[in-house]
């Protein structure tokens, strides 16, 4: 939510029975008036230069604890890494996250080119890069922290 205007953002994401991912919708919210804004299937940008991760607005951008909660659980519960994959990919279409919830998100996987697949996908999305060792505590070789770095690096650009 945004403080100083009153919207929020709600992310819709509609799951078959299977749990793929088959609809996604971003609403804007005004919570003064209790209504809908508008619809946007567009990714997010990132706010204007200057505006740096410690700002309000920057932090609003970024998946609260039950939204990703909710979230991890269905990647987690996803059949096959195929599907978990394709999970993080939409979810990724219009969400921010910290480096913990990318971290965790991370965790999952037991290997680290897989690690670093989920990375490539939310690395674009960080909202606090200054913490990125959460990240390298999550990988185990010295060449797998340094393409991370990497890929967080290239994702600033």
């Amino acid at each position: 939510m945004n403080v100083i205007t009153g919207e929020s953002k709600r992310i819709v994401v509609g799951f078959d029975l299977n749990g793929r991912v088959v609809a996604y919708e971003t609403k804007f919210w005004d919570n003064n008036t209790n209504s809908e804004i508008g619809n946007c299937n567009q990714r997010p940008t990132l706010p204007p230069s200057g505006v740096g991760p410690d700002g309000p607005i920057y932090y609003g951008c970024c998946l609260d604890d039950a939204s990703f909660s909710r979230l991890y659980n269905k990647v987690k519960n996803a059949s096959f890494d195929d599907n978990k994959f394709d999970l993080i990919e939409v979810a990724s279409l219009g969400c921010f996250y910290t480096c913990s919830q990318t971290a965790r998100m991370m965790k999952m996987f037991t290997f680290g080119d897989k690690q670093l697949r989920v990375l490539r996908m939310m690395a674009p999305h960080i909202v606090d890069p200054q913490n990125a060792t959460d990240i390298y505590n999550v990988l185990t070789f010295d060449s797998e922290k340094s393409k991370a770095g990497e890929i967080i690096r290239n994702s600033r650009q």
